[in-house]
């Protein structure tokens, strides 16, 4: 009963991508399929030595730092970012949050930094 209330729901209020604004199909959350593979990925996470990590040599004590995406002025990261902060859009952080936090996970990058 709950999945076909959820259909006719998304038949009435369709969910739209926060990227490009093309409508989410089964599955997708946030981002459609082709914006998810568009979203600057740093690969930070998987190397010993990366610009984050430079950027606060000497200044605070820290074991690991990085970024997850690359941000450019008029990017898709700038506009997903515009969404959380001043749309009050905050399912877009969790869910970054649980793509690096997977990410992360993948790699063995939390045993890692773990004491």
């Amino acid at each position: 009963m709950a999945k076909i209330i959820n259909e006719i729901n998304n038949i009435l209020l369709p969910r739209v991508c926060f990227g490009c604004n093309a409508q989410l199909f089964s599955g997708e959350r946030i981002l459609c399929a082709v914006c998810r593979h568009d979203v600057p990925l740093t690969d930070h996470n998987y190397l010993e030595e990366n610009a984050v990590d430079r950027r606060f040599y000497g200044r605070i004590p820290i074991k690991k730092a990085a970024s997850f995406v690359f941000f450019t002025k008029n990017g898709l990261v700038k506009n997903l970012l515009h969404w959380l902060k001043y749309k009050n859009q905050e399912e877009i952080g969790g869910f970054f949050g649980e793509w690096c936090g997977a990410l992360l996970m993948e790699n063995g990058q939390l045993k890692m930094l773990m004491p």
